[in-house]
Protein backbone atom coordinates (compact mmCIF):
# COMPACT_ATOMS: atom_id res chain seq x y z
CA UNK A 1 0.00 0.00 0.00
CA UNK A 2 1.00 3.38 -0.66
CA UNK A 3 1.35 5.32 2.32
CA UNK A 4 2.27 8.87 -0.10
CA UNK A 5 -1.08 8.45 -1.60
CA UNK A 6 -3.76 10.95 -0.71
CA UNK A 7 -6.14 8.66 0.76
CA UNK A 8 -3.79 6.88 2.81
CA UNK A 9 -2.66 10.66 3.88
CA UNK A 10 -6.79 11.34 4.79
CA UNK A 11 -6.99 7.76 6.92
CA UNK A 12 -4.02 8.75 8.61
CA UNK A 13 -5.19 12.29 9.65
CA UNK A 14 -8.98 10.56 10.90
CA UNK A 15 -7.15 8.36 12.92
CA UNK A 16 -4.98 11.27 14.58
CA UNK A 17 -8.15 13.42 14.95
CA UNK A 18 -10.20 10.32 16.80
CA UNK A 19 -8.19 10.62 20.05
CA UNK A 20 -7.67 14.63 19.67
CA UNK A 21 -11.89 14.66 19.63
CA UNK A 22 -12.19 12.72 22.73
CA UNK A 23 -9.62 14.80 24.83
CA UNK A 24 -10.46 18.39 23.29
CA UNK A 25 -13.25 18.84 26.14
CA UNK A 26 -10.20 18.28 28.60
CA UNK A 27 -7.95 20.39 26.23
CA UNK A 28 -9.80 23.22 26.66
CA UNK A 29 -10.77 23.39 29.97
CA UNK A 30 -7.25 22.97 31.22
CA UNK A 31 -6.55 25.91 29.13
CA UNK A 32 -9.30 28.09 29.96
CA UNK A 33 -9.07 27.70 34.02
CA UNK A 34 -5.48 26.36 34.41
CA UNK A 35 -2.97 27.54 31.35
CA UNK A 36 -4.52 31.05 30.60
CA UNK A 37 -4.73 32.18 34.38
CA UNK A 38 -1.38 31.16 35.06
CA UNK A 39 -0.20 33.13 31.99
CA UNK A 40 -2.12 35.90 33.07
CA UNK A 41 -0.74 35.79 36.79
CA UNK A 42 2.94 35.67 35.54
CA UNK A 43 1.90 38.68 33.18
CA UNK A 44 0.93 40.39 36.07
CA UNK A 45 3.64 39.64 38.22
CA UNK A 46 5.53 42.02 35.81
CA UNK A 47 3.42 44.88 36.34
CA UNK A 48 2.87 47.31 39.52
CA UNK A 49 -1.41 47.66 39.54
CA UNK A 50 -2.63 49.16 43.09
CA UNK A 51 -6.22 48.38 42.65
CA UNK A 52 -7.54 51.14 45.40
CA UNK A 53 -6.19 53.67 43.06
CA UNK A 54 -8.00 53.02 39.88
CA UNK A 55 -5.00 53.39 37.73
CA UNK A 56 -4.03 51.22 35.07
CA UNK A 57 -1.53 48.32 35.45
CA UNK A 58 2.46 49.97 34.96
CA UNK A 59 5.03 47.28 33.24
CA UNK A 60 7.80 47.34 36.22
CA UNK A 61 9.36 44.53 34.59
CA UNK A 62 11.19 42.24 37.70
CA UNK A 63 10.97 44.96 40.28
CA UNK A 64 8.79 43.05 42.00
CA UNK A 65 10.65 39.95 42.19
CA UNK A 66 13.47 41.96 43.23
CA UNK A 67 11.53 43.34 46.15
CA UNK A 68 10.11 40.31 47.32
CA UNK A 69 13.54 39.07 47.76
CA UNK A 70 14.28 41.65 49.86
CA UNK A 71 11.42 41.37 51.62
CA UNK A 72 11.59 40.56 55.45
CA UNK A 73 8.33 39.27 55.37
CA UNK A 74 8.28 37.11 52.33
CA UNK A 75 11.36 35.63 54.02
CA UNK A 76 8.96 34.52 57.41
CA UNK A 77 6.27 33.70 55.49
CA UNK A 78 7.90 31.45 53.43
CA UNK A 79 9.65 29.56 56.76
CA UNK A 80 6.70 29.43 58.07
CA UNK A 81 5.08 27.98 54.79
CA UNK A 82 8.14 25.52 55.16
CA UNK A 83 8.02 24.72 58.88
CA UNK A 84 3.95 23.83 58.40
CA UNK A 85 4.95 21.66 55.15
CA UNK A 86 7.65 19.66 57.60
CA UNK A 87 5.33 19.61 60.45
CA UNK A 88 2.50 17.87 58.69
CA UNK A 89 3.86 16.29 55.48
CA UNK A 90 6.01 13.28 57.40
CA UNK A 91 3.94 13.25 60.53
CA UNK A 92 0.25 13.14 58.43
CA UNK A 93 1.57 10.42 55.56
CA UNK A 94 3.42 8.34 59.30
CA UNK A 95 0.07 8.36 60.56
CA UNK A 96 -2.16 7.71 57.93
CA UNK A 97 0.15 4.31 56.82
CA UNK A 98 -0.42 3.10 60.09
CA UNK A 99 -3.86 3.47 60.35
CA UNK A 100 -3.93 2.10 56.91
CA UNK A 101 -2.18 -0.82 57.65
CA UNK A 102 -4.15 -1.42 61.29
CA UNK A 103 -7.87 -0.79 59.22
CA UNK A 104 -6.07 -3.23 56.19
CA UNK A 105 -6.14 -6.49 59.37
CA UNK A 106 -8.47 -8.62 59.75
CA UNK A 107 -10.71 -6.77 62.46
CA UNK A 108 -13.78 -6.53 63.69
CA UNK A 109 -15.76 -3.44 62.69
CA UNK A 110 -13.05 -2.00 60.34
CA UNK A 111 -15.70 -0.69 57.92
CA UNK A 112 -17.26 1.32 61.02
CA UNK A 113 -13.60 2.73 62.07
CA UNK A 114 -12.38 3.65 58.72
CA UNK A 115 -15.30 5.65 58.52
CA UNK A 116 -15.18 7.16 61.84
CA UNK A 117 -11.16 8.36 60.93
CA UNK A 118 -12.48 9.72 57.25
CA UNK A 119 -15.44 11.95 58.71
CA UNK A 120 -12.71 14.40 59.31
CA UNK A 121 -12.11 14.65 55.63
CA UNK A 122 -15.44 15.53 54.55
CA UNK A 123 -16.13 18.08 57.30
CA UNK A 124 -15.41 21.92 55.53
CA UNK A 125 -11.82 23.20 56.56
CA UNK A 126 -13.90 26.44 57.93
CA UNK A 127 -15.53 24.14 60.37
CA UNK A 128 -12.34 21.95 61.66
CA UNK A 129 -10.54 25.60 62.12
CA UNK A 130 -13.38 26.97 64.24
CA UNK A 131 -13.90 23.76 66.17
CA UNK A 132 -10.09 23.45 67.00
CA UNK A 133 -9.65 27.22 67.81
CA UNK A 134 -12.50 26.67 70.59
CA UNK A 135 -10.63 23.77 71.52
CA UNK A 136 -7.63 25.61 71.54
CA UNK A 137 -9.17 28.41 73.09
CA UNK A 138 -6.79 29.65 76.23
CA UNK A 139 -9.55 29.80 78.86
CA UNK A 140 -12.48 27.29 78.98
CA UNK A 141 -10.67 25.03 75.48
CA UNK A 142 -10.78 21.67 75.77
CA UNK A 143 -7.12 20.96 75.36
CA UNK A 144 -6.43 23.29 78.21
CA UNK A 145 -8.69 21.86 80.22
CA UNK A 146 -6.86 18.57 79.74
CA UNK A 147 -3.71 20.21 81.05
CA UNK A 148 -5.54 21.29 84.00
CA UNK A 149 -6.83 17.67 85.16
CA UNK A 150 -3.03 16.63 84.93
CA UNK A 151 -2.18 19.94 87.19
CA UNK A 152 -0.55 21.68 84.63
CA UNK A 153 -1.24 25.57 83.47
CA UNK A 154 -3.46 26.61 80.71
CA UNK A 155 -1.44 27.86 77.60
CA UNK A 156 -2.74 30.96 75.27
CA UNK A 157 -2.31 28.22 72.15
CA UNK A 158 -2.94 30.50 69.40
CA UNK A 159 -1.90 33.80 71.17
CA UNK A 160 1.74 32.73 71.79
CA UNK A 161 4.13 32.89 68.89
CA UNK A 162 5.86 29.52 69.86
CA UNK A 163 3.15 27.50 70.04
CA UNK A 164 0.21 29.01 67.67
CA UNK A 165 1.91 27.61 64.54
CA UNK A 166 2.13 23.80 66.07
CA UNK A 167 -1.86 24.45 66.79
CA UNK A 168 -2.35 24.79 63.24
CA UNK A 169 -0.42 21.68 62.09
CA UNK A 170 -2.61 19.68 65.03
CA UNK A 171 -5.11 20.97 63.24
CA UNK A 172 -4.49 20.27 59.83
CA UNK A 173 -3.26 16.64 60.97
CA UNK A 174 -6.80 15.90 62.57
CA UNK A 175 -8.52 17.17 58.98
CA UNK A 176 -6.52 15.71 56.45
CA UNK A 177 -5.24 11.72 57.29
CA UNK A 178 -8.21 10.27 56.85
CA UNK A 179 -7.55 11.36 53.44
CA UNK A 180 -4.31 9.85 52.63
CA UNK A 181 -5.56 6.87 54.78
CA UNK A 182 -8.06 5.74 52.22
CA UNK A 183 -5.33 6.42 49.48
CA UNK A 184 -3.32 4.00 51.60
CA UNK A 185 -6.10 1.29 51.86
CA UNK A 186 -6.48 0.85 48.22
CA UNK A 187 -2.98 0.33 47.80
CA UNK A 188 -2.42 -2.08 50.64
CA UNK A 189 -5.54 -3.89 48.67
CA UNK A 190 -3.93 -4.11 45.49
CA UNK A 191 -1.18 -5.86 46.73
CA UNK A 192 -1.53 -9.99 46.31
CA UNK A 193 -1.90 -11.73 49.00
CA UNK A 194 0.04 -14.23 47.40
CA UNK A 195 2.91 -12.49 48.31
CA UNK A 196 2.49 -12.52 51.86
CA UNK A 197 1.38 -15.88 51.79
CA UNK A 198 4.84 -16.91 50.27
CA UNK A 199 6.87 -14.89 52.97
CA UNK A 200 5.12 -16.54 55.78
CA UNK A 201 5.63 -19.98 54.70
CA UNK A 202 9.30 -18.88 54.49
CA UNK A 203 9.06 -17.57 58.02
CA UNK A 204 9.04 -14.24 57.58
CA UNK A 205 7.72 -11.94 60.03
CA UNK A 206 5.15 -8.72 60.17
CA UNK A 207 7.71 -6.44 59.99
CA UNK A 208 9.90 -8.28 57.26
CA UNK A 209 7.02 -8.72 55.50
CA UNK A 210 6.21 -5.10 55.92
CA UNK A 211 9.77 -4.36 54.64
CA UNK A 212 10.25 -6.15 51.72
CA UNK A 213 6.66 -6.80 50.23
CA UNK A 214 4.77 -4.33 51.48
CA UNK A 215 6.91 -0.82 51.27
CA UNK A 216 8.44 -1.64 47.98
CA UNK A 217 5.12 -2.05 46.04
CA UNK A 218 3.53 0.57 48.55
CA UNK A 219 5.98 2.72 46.75
CA UNK A 220 3.63 4.04 44.24
CA UNK A 221 0.99 4.96 46.33
CA UNK A 222 3.31 6.48 48.94
CA UNK A 223 4.73 9.10 46.28
CA UNK A 224 1.40 10.55 45.08
CA UNK A 225 0.27 10.43 48.84
CA UNK A 226 3.38 12.91 49.67
CA UNK A 227 3.39 15.02 46.24
CA UNK A 228 -0.32 15.72 47.18
CA UNK A 229 0.34 16.34 50.60
CA UNK A 230 3.40 18.48 50.02
CA UNK A 231 1.24 20.64 47.36
CA UNK A 232 -1.68 21.08 50.41
CA UNK A 233 0.41 22.01 52.76
CA UNK A 234 2.54 24.87 51.00
CA UNK A 235 -1.42 26.08 50.31
CA UNK A 236 -2.99 25.96 53.32
CA UNK A 237 -4.68 29.39 54.16
CA UNK A 238 -8.24 28.25 55.61
CA UNK A 239 -6.62 27.39 58.89
CA UNK A 240 -4.70 30.43 59.12
CA UNK A 241 -7.04 32.76 58.19
CA UNK A 242 -9.78 31.07 60.81
CA UNK A 243 -7.85 30.81 64.05
CA UNK A 244 -5.06 33.35 63.74
CA UNK A 245 -4.97 35.99 60.70
CA UNK A 246 -1.70 35.08 60.26
CA UNK A 247 -0.56 36.08 64.13
CA UNK A 248 1.35 36.76 66.56
CA UNK A 249 3.79 38.64 65.26
CA UNK A 250 3.46 36.96 61.71
CA UNK A 251 4.78 33.74 63.29
CA UNK A 252 1.85 31.67 60.99
CA UNK A 253 1.31 34.32 57.86
CA UNK A 254 1.95 31.50 55.49
CA UNK A 255 2.98 32.13 51.48
CA UNK A 256 -0.87 31.98 50.30
CA UNK A 257 -2.06 34.04 53.79
CA UNK A 258 0.65 36.49 52.47
CA UNK A 259 -0.44 36.64 49.19
CA UNK A 260 -3.99 37.18 50.12
CA UNK A 261 -2.96 39.77 52.55
CA UNK A 262 -0.90 41.56 49.30
CA UNK A 263 -3.61 41.42 47.01
CA UNK A 264 -6.79 42.02 48.87
CA UNK A 265 -5.44 44.25 52.27
CA UNK A 266 -2.66 46.07 50.48
CA UNK A 267 -3.58 45.85 47.43
CA UNK A 268 -0.67 44.65 45.57
CA UNK A 269 -1.85 42.82 43.17
CA UNK A 270 1.78 42.64 41.35
CA UNK A 271 3.61 42.39 43.97
CA UNK A 272 1.25 39.25 44.57
CA UNK A 273 1.07 37.94 41.38
CA UNK A 274 4.98 37.74 42.03
CA UNK A 275 4.67 35.63 45.30
CA UNK A 276 2.30 33.35 43.58
CA UNK A 277 4.20 32.73 40.74
CA UNK A 278 7.17 31.94 42.98
CA UNK A 279 5.51 29.60 44.64
CA UNK A 280 3.96 27.66 41.56
CA UNK A 281 7.73 27.22 40.45
CA UNK A 282 8.99 26.17 44.11
CA UNK A 283 5.88 23.70 44.17
CA UNK A 284 7.12 23.06 40.83
CA UNK A 285 10.55 22.16 41.81
CA UNK A 286 9.63 20.36 44.99
CA UNK A 287 7.15 17.79 43.33
CA UNK A 288 9.87 16.87 40.08
CA UNK A 289 12.39 16.36 43.38
CA UNK A 290 10.34 14.16 45.17
CA UNK A 291 9.35 12.22 41.84
CA UNK A 292 12.73 11.51 41.36
CA UNK A 293 13.93 10.78 44.55
CA UNK A 294 10.77 8.30 45.15
CA UNK A 295 10.14 7.19 42.47
CA UNK A 296 10.66 2.69 41.24
CA UNK A 297 11.98 1.08 38.69
CA UNK A 298 8.76 -0.59 38.25
CA UNK A 299 6.95 2.55 37.17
Amino acid sequence: MDRNRPGSLVASLQRMATPLLFVAPILILATTFYFVPVFKAFMLSLQKWLIITGQEPEFVGLANYRELFGERRFKTAFWNTVYYAVGTVPVGVAISLGLALLLDAPIRFKAGFRAIFFIPVIIPRVVVAMIWGFMFGAYGGAVNQILQAFGAEPVRWLANPDTAMNAIIVTSLWGGVGFNMVIFLAGLQSIPNEYHEAARVEGANVWQQFVHITFPLLRPTLLFAVVIATIASFQVFTQVFVMTEGGPAFSTTTLVYYIYVSAFEHFRMGYAAAVAVVLFLGLLLLSLIQLRLLRSDYY
